[in-house]
């Protein structure tokens, strides 16, 4: 487990690596770096690399201190997001629907015991089960520590609810499907009515899974209310079922852990949830890249559309929510 002053170092090494001094002085005016990844430079949040910074500095200078960055997907995915932009219908006419706080009932998993979670509870900090902190986190990367089930997330409909409170979206256009709604099934209804292309924000808070961390299921999926109410079947929304949606959206924000992973394809950059929202029609994504702590994630994701709402475009609004929270003031 590396410390804290580890990540700092390597933050330093990695920066002066991938950013030589030449194109400190190219960057150093820009407001937002646009950051091409290849290879398994699209797991290194590069926001966190650690500029040189002030000699005698107590905190670390990251690369989000004094720019904002945003990601752009292989030559051939840049294609279809400008073809997508190209056929836009006009603004979505609803700012958000959100699925959150799904139903999870008992199901089991193949995973390895001692995977960490974390406790929403202040009280819990610390604690230890099988040798593992308590955590609470919006994966299923430890089910048998759960006895075999995925913990219920009531922090995202708390999440959603205030997410909706920020954009003012009318009840009249079901802004928020949670708990049993919170489905596959509504998805698919949704998307089958010609509704889900209505939405100019969509929000998924809940839990992610990678290939193989459930019995079963072979692609990256969101994992909804389960089974699923309507059909008795299960809830992950899997990769494939995200290709098949028909999106119109500005944005779409998965609030779960392991988002922006996949497999990795030479040429192409990762396959996963991340590609297959974007085939679907949407204009951009935010994606998380590794396990997130419930609470964290809560905040940021509001703080996100906050900063939208107020008028700021997407990769200044989150690295404001960012810089927020790296500053202790969220």
């Amino acid at each position: 487990r590396s410390s804290l002053k580890d990540l700092e170092q390597n933050g330093r090494e990695l920066y002066g690596l991938l950013i030589p001094e030449g194109a400190q002085k190219i960057i150093a005016q820009a407001g937002t770096i646009y950051v091409v990844p290849t290879g398994h430079l699209y797991s290194l949040p590069f926001e966190a690399l650690v500029s040189p910074g002030k000699a005698g500095a107590k905190e670390p200078a990251y690369l989000l201190e004094g720019h904002s960055v945003a990601y752009l997907p292989s030559a051939s995915l840049l294609k279809v997001l400008r073809e997508a932009r190209a056929r836009k219908r006009g603004e979505a006419p609803y700012p958000l629907l959100a699925f959150a706080n799904p139903v999870y009932p008992g199901m089991k998993s193949s995973l390895p015991k001692g995977i960490p979670l974390r406790s929403s509870a202040p009280d819990a900090a610390g604690a230890s089960v099988a040798g593992a902190e308590i955590l609470d986190l919006r994966a299923g990367t430890y089910l048998q520590l759960m006895g075999g089930s995925f913990p219920g997330l009531p922090d995202t409909e708390d999440e959603a609810r205030e997410i909706k409170s920020i954009l003012g979206a009318p009840d009249a256009s079901q802004p928020l499907q949670l708990k049993e709604a919170a489905s596959r099934s509504n998805v698919l209804r949704f998307n089958r009515e010609n509704k889900l292309n209505q939405y100019r924000y969509l929000v998924f808070a809940c839990h992610g899974i990678l290939p193989g961390e459930v019995d079963f299921v072979t692609q990256p999926a969101l994992v909804l209310s389960h089974p699923d109410p309507s059909t008795q079947q299960g809830g992950f929304l899997t990769m494939a079922d995200v290709l098949g949606l028909q999106l119109n959206a500005d944005l779409v924000t998965l609030s779960a852990c392991n988002t922006g992973r996949g497999k990795l394809q030479r040429g192409e950059g990762v396959i996963g949830l991340t590609r297959a929202f974007m085939f679907a029609g949407t204009r951009a994504i935010t994606v998380t890249l590794w396990s997130v702590e419930s609470k964290s994630a809560k905040t940021l994701t509001t703080g996100l559309y906050h900063n939208l709402k107020s008028g700021k475009n997407l990769a200044e609004s989150l690295r404001a929510a960012k810089l927020r929270m790296i500053h202790r003031e969220a």
